[in-house]
């Protein structure tokens, strides 16, 4: 069953990934993808995402930097959209990050600094992720 109203954003670098973790959770979740994280960034100025999965090591704007971001964001006095839609600090706060890599050092380091809900060690099983995301999206059903 699809949740639509669940949103994800997929931002890998390597179009193999994206592709299939996007075609994996296009079943049950609303699914963006971007190819690095200018472009999520992009994409989060105009939408909210519930969860975003990153890949931490991109050109242009890493998931690191990606995260910092939106944490920023999210703990801004007010928050103003593109499109001028104020939305409430919460909801951007609710937006839950994976993290995706091989270094588990860097990983554990986003993780610690409260960057990254969850950090999910390269290479993954994708039933693994998805199994992730059913767990998180329980917690924002209720």
């Amino acid at each position: 069953m699809k949740r639509e109203d669940i949103s994800v954003l997929v931002v890998d670098d390597h179009a193999t990934i994206r592709i299939l973790l996007s075609e994996m959770l296009e079943p049950f979740y609303d699914v963006l993808s971007a190819e690095d994280g200018r472009e999520a960034w992009d994409l989060l100025q105009s939408r909210h995402f519930d969860f975003v999965i990153t890949d931490i090591c991109m050109p242009r704007l890493n998931g690191v930097e990606l995260t910092r971001k939106i944490r920023a964001r999210a703990d801004a006095p007010s928050t103003l959209l593109a499109n001028d839609t104020q939305i409430r600090r919460r909801q951007i706060r609710d937006t839950t990050i994976i993290a995706v890599s091989s270094d588990e050092i860097l990983g554990q380091t986003m993780l610690n600094d409260g960057l990254a809900d969850s950090f999910v060690t390269k290479p993954f099983r994708v039933g693994s992720l998805v199994g992730l995301l059913s767990e998180f999206s329980e917690k924002i059903q209720k």
